[in-house]
């Protein structure tokens, strides 16, 4: 016993208590057994010896705690069998678990898989897809490549050609295109006539002798016919019109000088006509052609001048310009302020006819502004008096509605003037008294070198009276004309006076 394990001696001893509690609980039950007849009791066993009784009894002693062992492992062996069914319960409860959760990720990676399937399935139409975009791209690109070498060949030879045209271009004067003749050969005929005074039947002639010469072609032949290079002078002076009337709506021009020179021919008075422009201290002479008169009396310069206006205000608003705006007339008559003429004897009457006509296209301008400004109903309101009395001069509205329309619209634009000359009086009355002054000057001054001072002495004292509230130094640009030949001269002078 001294050799066992402590484990072991623990456990007999525990068994050995289990033992004993046993017998005990046996010997109880025997003593509470219930009183039994003795006629069926069998014979008692037959009387042994204290040594065979000692025997027996370690026998039993030793079968006992055998037994009590037995019990013990009986008891262990209960234990053990129900640790291990609990272990095996957990086992098992952790394996179905853990099957679920497996479960649970072989659908989960069952639903990605066929996902990813689904992906790559789609990437592999993509894919063809792709494929067969890249195919047609390759083929476009091997048709671009095509294009490219093709337009590259093009471009040469079309360079090649461009070349040859240009160098044939180069030697060739074309003087039509389209069946019509060229601006350059149309401006070149007009300096040819206008600039060199080359007669009309020789212009062709000179063309192709100074082309012959430097070795240039002229196509066509023949040129153009004088009866064509006669109409493209009659252009140019209609384009030279037009460039002066544009010119004059130019709201930087801030002065208009009109100019004349004329001789007398077989009675005839010959008069060239022109007029200066400045715009930013820069003055530029405009040709507006020349007339040919009976006399040269003032009342006739008169009339003419404002006739060559008219005709130039008349082409404006004939040409496609006047369909953005008409031409300026109030701004133009505003600029006129100097008149210059060759002869001094009717010079000043000239320039007083000339500011009558100013002033008088000043005011009716300004009352045809002014009627502009008014809704119909007020104009109806201010020309009533003036209608109702055309009406009463023809017999009252009946015999009005029956006159011709051409007859009606004549009165009624005299209705209109009328009514503007009352208004523009008006207007008139209230500018400044500067901005009258300087609408009521007309300066003047004569061509021959011998008039130069008078002409000066009479400028500064317009020049004076106009400006002497303003300043007490000036520059005065003077144009004046010598005798059969149009010029325009500068003088300037710089003079000190006393306020």
């Amino acid at each position: 016993m001294s050799t066992r394990d402590p484990a072991k001696l623990r456990s007999l001893e525990s068994k050995r208590g289990n033992l004993a509690k046993a017998r005990a609980a046996k010997i109880s039950d025997e003593n509470r057994l219930p009183a039994t007849s003795t006629k069926n009791v069998p014979e008692p066993p037959p009387r042994i010896s204290a040594r065979q009784n000692s025997v027996l009894r370690e026998k039993i002693s030793s079968l006992e705690d055998k037994v009590h062992v037995l019990n013990a492992d009986k008891v262990d062996l209960g234990h053990s069998r129900d640790a291990h069914a609990r272990a095996k319960q957990r086992a098992t409860t952790s394996l179905t678990s853990s099957m679920d959760h497996h479960q649970n990720e072989l659908e989960k990676l069952s639903r990605e898989v066929e996902y990813h399937r689904k992906r790559c399935q789609e990437f592999f139409l993509s894919f063809q897809a792709a494929e067969i975009k890249i195919g047609e791209l390759m083929e476009d690109l091997r048709k671009a490549r095509d294009r490219v070498k093709y337009l590259e060949t093009t471009s040469e030879r079309s360079c090649a050609k461009k070349v040859a045209e240009a160098v044939k271009a180069a030697l060739t004067f074309q003087m039509k295109a389209s069946g019509r003749f060229t601006d350059c050969a149309r401006d070149l005929y007009k300096v040819l006539v206008c600039s060199l005074s080359v007669p009309v039947e020789k212009v062709s002639g000179v063309i192709h002798a100074v082309c012959e010469a430097i070795h240039v072609t002229v196509y066509p032949l023949h040129g153009a016919a004088p009866r064509s290079i006669r109409r493209f002078v009659e252009e140019g002076g209609i384009e030279a019109d037009l460039q002066l009337a544009i010119d004059l709506q130019d709201s930087n021009v801030t002065g208009m000088v009109a100019l004349a020179d004329s001789t007398g021919v077989r009675n005839l008075d010959h008069t060239a006509r022109h007029v200066t422009l400045t715009k930013n201290g820069q003055g530029r002479i405009y040709c507006m052609g020349m007339t040919r008169s009976v006399n040269h009396t003032a009342a006739t310069q008169t009339d003419d001048w404002v006739g060559s206006f008219s005709a130039l205000t008349a082409l404006y608003d004939e040409s496609p310009l006047a369909t953005t705006r008409r031409f300026n007339q109030l701004h133009f008559w505003q600029i006129f302020s100097a008149y210059m003429s060759d002869h001094s004897s009717d010079n000043t009457l000239t320039a007083q006819l000339l500011q009558k006509k100013r002033k008088e296209a000043l005011v009716i301008l300004m009352g045809l502004e002014y009627l502009d400004t008014l809704s119909a109903q007020d104009f109806a309101l201010a020309t009533y008096s003036d209608t109702m009395a055309i009406f009463e001069e023809h017999g009252g509205r009946h015999a009005w509605e029956a006159l011709p329309a051409e007859i009606q619209a004549r009165h009624q634009h005299d209705v209109r003037n009328k009514c503007a000359i009352k208004h523009g009086q008006t207007v008139w009355d209230l500018l400044p008294d500067d901005q009258k002054q300087q609408y009521s000057t007309m300066i003047r001054a004569g061509c021959g070198p011998h008039k130069l001072l008078n002409t000066v002495v009479a400028l500064m004292k317009a020049i004076r009276k106009l400006y002497e509230p303003v300043t007490s130094r000036y520059q005065l640009h003077v144009c004046f004309q010598m005798q059969h030949l149009q010029l325009s001269l500068v003088l300037v002078m710089e003079m000190e006076m006393e306020l």
